[in-house]
């Protein structure tokens, strides 16, 4: 679910329409390498599990209670999840075989910080549906890319609007 293949698009092609789908995900773009077909991305976004930190802030309130005030802390309450820092990377290249198609890897790992700003946990990220949603969106992406080409490639004979495609299907005017 990692992986897809895209085809009439170029790695920079690619990596344009990657660009755009990530900054309307609300994701920052760190670094761009064209020439490797490289492109990552982070962003940070909020941790909190409500249900999980109802259950801490009520565990430091029995904790308090029975112990008469002695235990009383919000010790728990420092160890709920906070924030994450999400970190996308995707590479793409040419399929073996066939340059015309691109192939792209996407992997996305995240860190989650407590509330005391300690590292609470790493993972990468393998929920297939999170991989599912981005290629969906860069699908539509791709598609806009391919029109916009096409478009800003259209030549005219008199007042024959002729594309680029057409031209190398060989199509007569």
């Amino acid at each position: 679910m990692q992986t897809r293949e895209y085809s009439s698009m170029t790695d920079s092609e690619i990596l344009t329409a990657s660009a755009a789908v990530l900054q309307d995900m609300g994701y920052a773009i760190d670094e761009v390498e064209k020439p490797l077909g490289v492109l990552s991305a982070s962003k940070r976004a909020d941790a909190t599990n409500n249900l999980k930190a109802a259950g801490t802030m009520a565990l430091d309130g029995v904790k308090c209670v029975f112990t008469l005030g002695l235990a009383c802390s919000r010790q728990n309450y420092g160890q709920i999840d906070d924030v994450q820092d999400i970190r996308l990377t995707l590479i793409s290249r040419p399929t073996l075989g066939n340059t015309n198609n691109v192939v792209v890897r996407v992997t996305i790992q995240r860190i989650i910080w407590d509330k005391r700003g300690y590292v609470s946990d790493q993972q990468t990220v393998t929920d297939s549906s999170v991989y599912a949603s981005f290629y969906e969106r860069m699908s539509k992406a791709v598609f806009l890319e391919s029109k916009a080409y096409e478009e800003s490639s259209r030549y005219y004979v008199g007042d024959t609007s002729i594309s680029r495609l057409h031209i190398q299907h060989g199509y007569h005017y």
